[in-house]
Formats: structure tokens, C-alpha cells, sequence
């Protein structure tokens, strides 16, 4: 069973036709119930949810983190053999294809913006974003993200409040841990899974660059 979709952006179309594929191939393997459980964040493989719902619950909250690192999805009809993909494995693939993702946009940013020049005051390129993974902000050394920093200008904002010294702005594009909480957690984003596809502020210490 196909398990690299499961580490892409919730908000990208491959995610969903992921998601998607695996509800459909889960339902054949099931005998095609009219419900089965789902391994979202919430329900966490004790409710049972129609298709389109596991489809939806995937998409919005993400996957269960011990589900998601699992490498056999034995309640969806998965089974253990010599050819199973191991997690790593799963998450190397997904992150290779993101990357090929990204430097295709930076090419193609790089290509409509010939004269991108100038740094700002912190010697940030203004034109350019780069690409990191957001280290655990509770000092553990997990990676708990992968994300683009796109300023450190400490007067820029970020959901309204100023960046401030040492930090700086990212976009959340790929969660590694859905239920790491972020560094100034708000109403709408309080944990690593609300952040993607947003912008949060990241303390510096805590941000490795590809």
C-alpha cells in the first residue's frame, strides 16, 4: 500500500488523490463496507466514518502520527511482506518529490523575476526563499517541519503581531509532526498540522537550512 502521499501537503492535489486511493483501495481490501475506521488525528482508528468522511477527516486534520509512522495499516486492509515499505522510505520519496517541487518553482520564480537584487537589512535576499525544516521549539532535535523562510525582517508581521528579533517568517509547507505544538501558537494554529500551507514565526535557533 502506497504510504509516501500521506507526508505531502494536506493542501496539495497529490495529497488528496492520496488520500483518496487509499480510502478506495482500503474499502476493496475490506470487502467494501459502507464504513470503516478512521485514522484521522481525531478519530484515530476507533470511529467509523463513511468514505467520503475518512477522505475529508485525512484532508482537513491529517493522519494519526503513530498510524502514519506504522509500516503496516493493518485495520485498512494492509498486509506485512518482504516488499513493504518502511517509513523512511516512504517519507524520503515524498520529500524527494517535494523538493523537485520546490526548485521547479524557484526556477520558475527565478526565470519571471530576472532582477531580483538587494538584500534587506537582516542580509536576507529579498527575492529569495529558502527552503529549512523547523526543528522542535520544546528542544527536543525532532524536525517537525519543512517550511521556506521568507523574512526576518523583525518589523514584519506575522498573523498581526511583529516578528521581533531572532525569528523568522515561514511558510509551513510539509508537517513531520502533526501534533507539534508551534513557537507563538493563536486561535487558529496551535500545532504544526494547523500551520501548513500558513505563515508562523520560528525562533532562529530552531531552524536548519536544506
Amino acid at each position: 500500500m502506497d504510504k509516501a502521499w500521506v507526508w505531502l501537503p494536506r493542501n496539495s492535489l497529490e495529497y488528496e488523490a492520496g488520500a483518496t486511493k487509499f480510502v478506495v483501495e482500503s474499502a476493496s481490501n475490506l470487502g467494501n463496507p459502507s464504513e470503516m475506521f478512521c485514522p484521522c488525528l481525531l478519530c484515530r482508528n476507533v470511529c467509523h466514518q463513511s468514505m467520503d468522511t475518512v477522505v475529508e477527516h485525512l484532508v482537513i486534520k491529517g493522519m494519526d502520527q503513530k498510524y502514519k509512522r506504522s509500516k503496516c495499516w493493518s485495520l485498512h486492509g494492509d498486509i506485512m511482506n518482504e516488499k513493504t515499505p518502511n517509513v523512511d522510505s516512504s517519507e524520503n520519496e515524498a520529500y524527494e518529490l517535494f523538493r523537485i517541487h520546490l526548485s521547479t518553482l524557484d526556477e520558475s520564480t527565478k526565470k519571471s523575476s530576472p532582477l531580483q537584487s538587494g538584500t534587506n537589512s537582516t542580509g536576507t535576499s529579498k527575492g529569495s526563499k529558502k527552503n529549512c525544516f523547523l526543528l522542535d521549539c520544546d528542544n527536543s532535535g525532532e524536525q517537525v517541519a519543512i517550511g521556506r523562510v521568507c523574512s526576518t525582517d523583525p518589523e514584519d508581521k506575522v498573523h498581526l503581531c511583529p516578528l521581533g528579533p531572532n525569528a523568522s517568517k515561514i511558510w509551513v509547507e510539509v508537517s513531520k509532526i502533526d501534533g507539534a505544538r508551534v513557537w507563538r501558537p493563536n486561535s487558529e494554529i496551535q500545532v504544526i498540522s494547523d500551520a501548513v500551507g500558513n505563515w508562523v514565526a520560528w525562533p532562529n535557533k530552531h531552524i536548519v537550512f536544506m
